[in-house]
């Protein structure tokens, strides 16, 4: 049970360490992307799934290559569909609480399943 008790402990650091950092990471952000995502904001936010650097999973050593690349794309907010985007940019502009860009995931082309050229 004991070991159990500390699995679960250490998971829960883990996880609660990478929220601080992805918060850290938003410092850097445009002041609509961090509004987006500050606390309270999900109940009046929907479909927001993260920003475009939240979902990339990028090789050991590639960071900085891959944020030289994308830039301010990396702070794009992805969400569900367009209606969320739209909604979203109401809000902010509402609340006068900055702009952010919004990538709906309906709107980006189907991956390719087998690989092969066609």
């Amino acid at each position: 049970m004991l070991a159990d008790a500390r699995v679960e402990l250490a998971a829960r650091r883990s996880s609660f360490e990478a929220i601080s950092e992805l918060e850290r990471a938003r410092e850097g952000y445009g002041a609509g992307v961090r509004a987006v995502f500050a606390d309270g904001r999900r109940d009046q936010l929907h479909g927001i799934v993260g920003t475009v650097a939240d979902l990339l999973e990028v090789p050991t050593g590639m960071e900085r290559a891959i944020e030289a690349v994308l830039g301010e794309r990396l702070q794009w907010v992805v969400v569900e569909r367009f209606e969320h985007a739209r909604a979203a940019v109401t809000y902010l502009h509402d609340h006068a609480l900055g702009a952010a860009t919004f990538l709906p995931l309906e709107h980006l082309p189907a991956p390719s399943g087998s690989g092969t050229g066609g």
